[in-house]
């Protein structure tokens, strides 16, 4: 997923959840913060996490500022909209560990029928009720947890040295081996420090391939992560792909030492 500096005001809160049911262990697949009337969002989980009891079929909790959560599953339509929907009725923004529970239930068996009403709301957007308020409170957690590119890469080899290294490393594992965790870190941050160098010097359109790069390292960092269980820092890769290489290249920079 491609960095998004200009964050809509609940895509924090969208992300925090996305990170504790990932690290809970119900792998996300993506998930997505929508602007609009009303705001939404949502956050699908992968098929591993959801087949014993939906089988093949998609599965996401969705949001949006007015109902609270739903669980939608089978296939999406044309317009991104999965086949059935059950309102949840925790509230509008219940909190992160609220919703890893109610994430553990609906991962384990199809929700029953929705009895209540689809149309009802618990607020109406442009409500002044202090709901943009503790919205922004999920911005500033993640905001100040989050390591940012000065932090993380302040003390690094330059790309070039860089370079070198990872292509030494690689053409040390014998073929068919993963080359292991400090490769695919090491891969993952020359990706993304290229991709900030370029999006800083060039406009969005000439530095796309290189944050395709950067993204696609960045997830095979996480799906190894998941794997083996190997995150160091305090958020999963759900938090955000290319945030997450920089936070674990934090953790691991140390240990080299």
């Amino acid at each position: 997923m491609t960095e998004n500096l200009l964050r809509p005001a609940h895509e924090p809160y969208i992300t925090a959840v996305a990170d504790a049911v990932d690290r809970a262990g119900m792998s996300v697949v993506e998930w997505s913060a929508e602007e609009g009337d009303p705001r939404a969002g949502w956050i699908e989980f992968a098929l591993k996490t959801t087949v014993r009891a939906y089988g093949r079929d998609e599965v996401a909790l969705l949001w949006n500022e007015e109902q609270g959560w739903s669980v939608g599953w089978g296939d999406a339509n044309g317009r991104g909209r999965l086949e059935r929907t059950v309102r949840m009725y925790s509230g509008v923004m219940p909190t992160v560990d609220e919703m890893v529970a109610a994430a553990r239930e609906i991962v384990t068996e199809l929700p029953g029928p929705d009895h209540g009403f689809p149309a009802s709301r618990y607020r109406e957007c442009g409500d002044e009720d202090g709901f943009d308020g503790q919205l922004a409170a999920y911005r500033a957690q993640l905001d100040i947890s989050m390591t940012a590119p000065s932090e993380a890469y302040s003390d690094v080899p330059t790309v070039l040295r860089e370079m070198n290294t990872i292509l030494a490393m690689a053409s040390a594992v014998p073929v068919g081996e993963d080359p292991g965790r400090e490769y695919w870190l090491r891969k993952a941050v020359l990706a993304d420090r290229i991709a900030l160098q370029e999006s800083a010097l060039y406009a969005p359109d000439v530095s796309a391939e290189a944050n395709r790069a950067a993204n696609t390292a960045a997830m095979r960092l996480a799906d190894y992560d998941r794997a083996h269980g190997a995150t160091a820092g305090a958020h999963g890769p759900a938090a955000g792909l290319r945030p997450y290489v920089r936070q674990e290249y934090a953790a691991w920079l140390p240990t080299t030492f």
